[in-house]
């Protein structure tokens, strides 16, 4: 067998087009097959003796992508994620849609690959089967949880780079981003919701801009009727783990205190007397004083209000999945057929922006980065084309001779 040295290492030659690397870091032997010509292996073969000079050498391993991501949900799990927002811990609903992205689009056809022999090339051909059969949005979920899970591997010394980083996600569209709608849209919708228990709960959403998640998780103490604000400190969170649970907001960003209009005081108001005549046990017509009645300290704006095997208890959450659709069952009779709830947050923000509220003030008072903001909320409407060509007449006026 034909033997060639080069500098501190040698390519052997397996077979036509097929040659192996041979070199040594701190004494031990380091192989790797090369497919091409002798010039490719050897360009190989100065590669890493280049990465073993600078320290930067990963040692070849057959450690598959199941066996690591496995590896890593454990690492998350236990919160040794560096990467994470919160002191290097994800919430558990985090760690279960990434494992369930993982396992279902993923790990199915990638799963016995080696981590080191993922190329960038392999990721997009996975990216473009799935856009067959899935929304661009859970498409761009699959992305970033396989490149967080990589990532990782990078950082604890299982690969030299992150070939997520070099792929091609699908781009979000304008129906996959959401919609804004219209003052007189708004008003149509919330006058459909009116005679339905949803009312006070689309109507905060609308006027406060708050995740559903924050709405659900609400507190009575949360609330300033006197001062007109309200304060977001928690957020509810359903995992098939744990069921539901309150937890911290999703970052700093999102703990705020906003002021609220005083129409939906009036909405507070009026849920708050219902909570109290609840508590108290008296008919919502009845003429009583209820001055004495105190609601428990932590009890919900929005709970669930239908008593349970005879008891009403005011701090019990709603169950997220269950509200949204039948909200969204209701929006869809009033003929918004394609309108999410979070939409309506996405209303509040561009109504905001649209009237000329400063992009750090409503950034605050959704509880995100500006950059944040104008990429996922400034959305193009009727009322911003209006605005605009009233300014554009106003500059034409200037080129009339």
């Amino acid at each position: 067998m034909k033997r060639a040295r080069y500098r501190s290492g040698s390519i052997e030659q397996r077979g036509p087009n097929r040659f192996r690397v041979v070199f040594h870091i701190q004494g031990k032997r380091q192989r790797e097959l090369v497919i091409g010509t002798r010039s490719d292996a050897a360009k190989r073969l100065r590669e890493l003796t280049a990465k073993a000079d600078a320290g930067e050498h990963v040692p070849i391993t057959q450690l598959t992508l199941e066996a690591w991501a496995k590896d890593w949900l454990h690492l998350l799990s236990r919160g040794e994620y560096g990467g994470s927002r919160r002191r290097g811990l994800v919430s558990p609903r985090t760690l279960e849609r990434y494992e369930e992205l993982l396992r279902m689009y993923v790990l199915l056809t990638l799963g016995k690959v080696p981590i080191q022999k993922l190329t960038s090339t392999r990721i997009d051909n996975l990216y473009i089967d799935l856009e067959h059969r899935l929304s661009v949005t859970t498409v761009r979920h699959v992305h970033v949880a396989l490149k967080a899970c990589l990532a990782t591997a990078v950082r604890k010394g299982h690969l030299a780079k992150n070939p997520a980083d070099s792929t091609d996600p699908p781009r979000p569209r304008e129906e996959d981003i959401g919609q804004a709608l219209t003052v007189e849209e708004v008003t149509e919708l919330l006058e459909g919701f009116r005679p339905t228990v949803y009312y006070p709960v689309v109507a905060t959403a609308v006027m406060s801009g708050l995740r559903l998640s924050e709405l659900l998780a609400l507190r009575w103490s949360d609330i300033d009727f006197k001062a007109q604000t309200l304060t977001v400190s928690r957020a509810i969170e359903q995992t098939n783990a744990y069921g539901l649970a309150i937890k911290e907001p999703k970052s700093k960003r999102s703990r705020r205190t906003i002021g609220i209009d005083p129409t939906v005081i009036a909405i507070l108001r009026a849920e708050h007397n219902k909570h109290l005549r609840l508590r108290a046990g008296v008919g919502m017509d009845a003429m009583v004083s209820l001055a004495a009645v105190r609601l428990p300290a932590d009890a919900l704006v929005f709970p669930i209000t239908v008593p349970h095997n005879g008891l009403l208890d005011l701090t019990a959450p709603r169950n997220p999945r269950g509200l949204t659709k039948e909200i969204r069952a209701h929006i869809r009779k009033l003929g918004f057929d394609r309108l999410r709830f979070h939409d309506l947050r996405v209303t509040h923000a561009t109504a905001l922006l649209d009237a000329g509220i400063p992009i750090p003030t409503v950034a605050k008072r959704l509880g995100h980065r500006p950059e944040t903001l104008l990429r996922r909320y400034a959305k193009h409407t009727r009322t911003a084309d209006q605005q605009t060509a009233a300014v554009l007449a106003s500059l034409a006026q200037s080129l009339k001779p």
